[in-house]
Parts: structure tokens; sequence; C-alpha cells
């Protein structure tokens, strides 16, 4: 078995009541695709449903002037040339589309944080905990102010994308990262350095791996009569 891969990933930025962002490349049927939104605005901002798609999370409040969300599907070779989300008041906003091969495409999503958030200049995406080997982990964080732009993740992680508006303190920056999980149980939490201080929203998302085909009963049986023989010739 092997750690689910991302083999690609797009970005946008803009200001408005539409997240976009283009598809990324060579899509295939059966990959895991991913979209993290972040906006300016409260949790309220953006909607709970999206058509074809899985809201997975959300996380935000007023108090931090910044949400988060997290949308998955399996690729099924309809997706369009690039994927849309309403908000439900203007805002200034940073969206990432990622793809994922590997993945398992019966239960594609092992765990994941819910609801968090905080104000800091290290912002934190808590440790979330596996029951699969083989495990990719992922983290998303939206900022409230392009000011917080670059950002840093702790040791152990690497940085996926990162985005900003502008510079301006009333804006809108973000970033995605990952790990990854061989062993099931902790995915460890993630700091991720901001360069100033204000509200945040974060989460962690851990994605199955894809099974090994199961052993056919004539495998099976051909594998013992091997092992058999093996020890008939010692």
């Amino acid at each position: 078995m092997t750690v689910p891969v991302i083999e690609s990933n797009e970005s946008n930025t803009g200001t408005g009541t539409v997240l976009s962002c283009n598809k990324p490349t060579d899509v295939a049927v059966g990959d895991l695709l991913l979209l993290f939104c972040n906006d300016d605005n409260s949790i309220g901002s953006l909607p709970q449903a999206k058509s074809g798609w899985t809201l997975l999370l959300t996380s935000g409040t007023t108090s931090q002037d910044c949400s988060h969300a997290v949308y998955y599907k399996i690729a099924d070779g309809t997706e369009g040339s690039s994927e849309d989300v309403a908000i439900l008041v203007s805002s200034d906003w940073c969206m990432f589309y990622v793809r994922i091969s590997g993945v398992d495409t019966d239960d594609p999503i092992n765990t994941y944080s819910t609801y968090e958030y905080g104000y800091a200049s290290a912002a934190v995406a808590s440790s979330v905990t596996t029951d699969r080997d083989y495990c990719l982990v992922l983290y998303g964080l939206c900022f409230d102010g392009g000011d917080g732009y670059p950002f840093s993740p702790s040791y152990g992680w690497a940085e996926g994308d990162e985005a900003q508006t502008s510079t301006h303190t009333a804006e809108s920056s973000a970033c995605w990262g990952y790990r990854e999980l061989e062993s099931q149980g902790a995915s460890y939490n993630v700091t991720i350095t901001c360069s100033v201080s204000d509200g945040y929203a974060s989460s962690q998302v851990a994605i199955n791996s894809l099974l090994p085909p199961p052993v056919l009963p004539i495998q099976l049986f051909t594998q013992q009569k091997r092992i058999a023989h093996t020890n008939l010739r010692r």
C-alpha cells in the first residue's frame, strides 16, 4: 500500500459573491477532488451545499472575521473546466482546488476536524486520529487579512499552496498543506506561522489510501500450496 498522491492543484483569489477556481490538470475518473474555500466573513457567508459535492466541514466565527470550508467529490468525468461556490455576502476570498490519486473511492475520508478557529500569529490546525494506515493528511487555513501571507507550517508538514487577495489588513489570505501518515494514529497538530497576528479558521482532513485487492480463494490455495512445497523441499 502507498499513501495517496497529490497530483495537481489550482488556486484563485477575488472579490464578490462567487468563489471560482479552475480544474487541476489531468483529472481522471476515480481521483479525489477537494475544494478549500476561504473568505473574510463569518461562518454564515459560505453555503451549506454544492450540487454534486459533499460539504465536509466549515470553521470560523464572526469574531474571527473569516471562514473556511472544505468540499469533496470523487471525479466521475462530468466535471467542468472550473468550479464555483456561491457566498451569501460579497467577500474577499481565496480558493484552492486539489486533485489526489490512489484514494479509496468507496471510503475516501478517514476523519476530519470541525469548527476550529483562533486569534494568533501562530495558527493551529489540531491533530486528528486515523484508524487506517497510509493516510494522507491535509490542513487548510483561512486568515483575516491579506497581511497574514506568507505562511510556514511546522516541522513534518509541507505547504501545498498559499494565496492572498492583497496585502491589506481588511482582505484575505489562505494556505493548505499536507503530511504522509503511514501508520494509523495521531496526525499531530500543525502550527502555521503567519506574518502578523489576527483571526483565523483552520482544519485537518485525513484521506484513506486505496485498499489492496482481496486474496481470492484460488490465490490463497496457490499460496498455501507453494508454502507446502517449499517446506517439503526443506
